[in-house]
């Protein structure tokens, strides 16, 4: 492991690593951990935190945005929410950190506790919606009743349907892999095109117009027009340039594209997921415009208790 990467911001020390290191092919996938192990001695001593299923305890609300330019597929009996539960490269597209709201509880499956994580690096700030009442709680029994790490929390769950995909014609790299060029490249691997059986599709507000985008394999062509769950987790301040890059064609509502005109219009970051036997599962991460939760379908935006497996 390059050493160049102790002397980035934290997070991207972090972060760097990871994707460094999901490049490599092991000999068994499910070892994904154990082989980062010497790796996440190293980042929890310099950056004074804990590693939480290979995330640091003190930055979850980044460390969640991971995305990923390929196809992943999910390990079997590993959790969804990390980065540790694919096999695939994984990248943070993002240039900044994320800012939110929720307060963080973790389940391991190596103790009964359940246990709230540390106070974070970023500032907590204002929910998009008001806590008007309490969420109802989960049963105690899904947060321990499980093999592997779990996270709970409170926040908004929002419905919007999906739009015609499009082919992904730019590829989103992360800030490290923009710097992996040249003699003082730290890795001598050069990202690759992005992986043709991904899609972008645009996330759909209740009026059917355009208010976000995500990326998605090509099995999510026939769910288009069928309303989606998805958690609102974190804010940033906008978009990528490469994930609206496909909708700049005059293609997007004029009221959009002025609000998109302002600096720093804001964005948040969201987890599709599904929900099994009480807990939820993440499909992908997508963004959408800030003003755009006050427009998802009925019921509305919800709070939720949530368990993340």
């Amino acid at each position: 492991m390059p050493t160049r990467i102790f002397r980035e911001r934290h997070f991207w020390q972090f972060s760097s690593a990871v994707e460094l290191y999901t490049q490599r092919d092991l000999t068994n996938p499910n070892d994904i951990l154990d082989a980062f192990e010497a790796v996440g001695t190293v980042l929890e001593a310099r950056l004074d935190m804990n590693l939480f299923f290979g995330m640091p305890d003190n930055m979850i609300d980044t460390a969640l945005i991971w995305e990923s330019s390929k196809m992943l597929k999910h390990r079997q009996n590993f959790s969804t929410m990390s980065w540790a539960g694919w096999v695939g490269e994984i990248q943070w597209k993002v240039t900044e950190m994320a800012d939110s709201w929720i307060e963080w509880h973790g389940a391991d499956q190596t103790s009964d506790t359940i246990t709230p994580f540390p106070v974070q690096t970023r500032r907590r700030i204002r929910p998009p919606v008001p806590r008007s009442t309490v969420p109802t709680p989960v049963g105690y029994s899904i947060l321990r009743g499980s093999t592997m790490p779990r996270l709970h929390f409170q926040t908004i769950s929002a419905t919007f349907t999906l739009l015609r995909p499009t082919t992904i014609t730019k590829d989103i790299v992360s800030p490290l892999r923009k710097r992996m060029t040249g003699p003082a490249a730290l890795s001598t691997k050069r990202p690759a095109p992005t992986d043709p059986g991904l899609i972008r599709a645009g996330i759909a507000d209740k009026n059917g117009e355009w208010c976000g985008t995500i990326d998605l394999t090509m099995t999510y062509r026939e769910l288009v027009g069928m309303p989606m769950e998805f958690l609102v987790m974190s804010r940033m301040s906008r978009f990528t340039e490469a994930e609206i890059e496909a909708y700049e064609q005059g293609w997007l509502p004029d009221a959009v594209e002025e609000e998109m005109s302002r600096r720093d219009y804001g964005a948040y970051n969201v987890l599709l997921v599904t929900c099994r036997d009480g807990v939820y599962y993440r499909e992908a991460l997508g963004r959408i415009l800030a003003s755009a939760v006050h427009r998802a379908l009925a019921p509305g935006p919800v709070w939720k208790d949530v368990v993340l497996g």
